[in-house]
C-alpha cells in the first residue's frame, strides 16, 4: 500500500481515549486508562498497531492525506493526537507526500 487517507480517525487511539476519559465529569469520570475500564489486551493492541506506534520506516515514500474538521469535538485534530503525529512525520522526512487539511468551521 502506498496511499493512506485517515478521514475520521486518530493515529493514536490511546491519545484520543485518554482525552475523552479524562474529560468525563463525575460520577462518570474522569476514568484512568487502566483495567477494568481499558483492558490490558486493548492497551497492548493499541501500543502495537496504532499508526503512531509503528516504525517510522513504514511511512517511507507513502502519500498521506489527512482531512479533519477544525471544530470536530469527537476526533479533534489536536486532542486526538493527529497534529502531533503529523509534526513527527514532517520532522522525520520519510513520507513521500503529506497533505494536511483542517477545515475550520466544520
Amino acid at each position: 500500500m502506498s496511499l493512506g487517507i485517515p478521514i475520521i480517525g486518530s493515529p493514536s487511539t490511546l491519545t484520543l481515549l485518554s482525552h475523552r476519559a479524562g474529560g468525563l465529569v463525575p460520577p462518570l469520570g474522569p476514568l484512568p486508562i487502566t483495567a477494568p475500564y481499558f483492558p490490558n489486551s486493548l492497551l497492548a493492541l493499541l501500543a502495537k498497531q496504532d499508526p503512531v506506534n509503528v516504525p517510522p520506516a513504514v511511512w517511507e515514500g507513502r502519500r498521506i492525506l489527512v482531512l479533519s474538521g477544525g471544530n470536530d469535538e469527537l476526533v479533534n485534530f489536536d486532542h486526538g493526537g493527529t497534529a502531533e503525529f503529523v509534526n513527527r512525520l514532517r520532522e522525520e522526512g520519510r513520507v513521500g507526500v503529506l497533505d494536511v487539511w483542517v477545515e475550520e468551521g466544520m
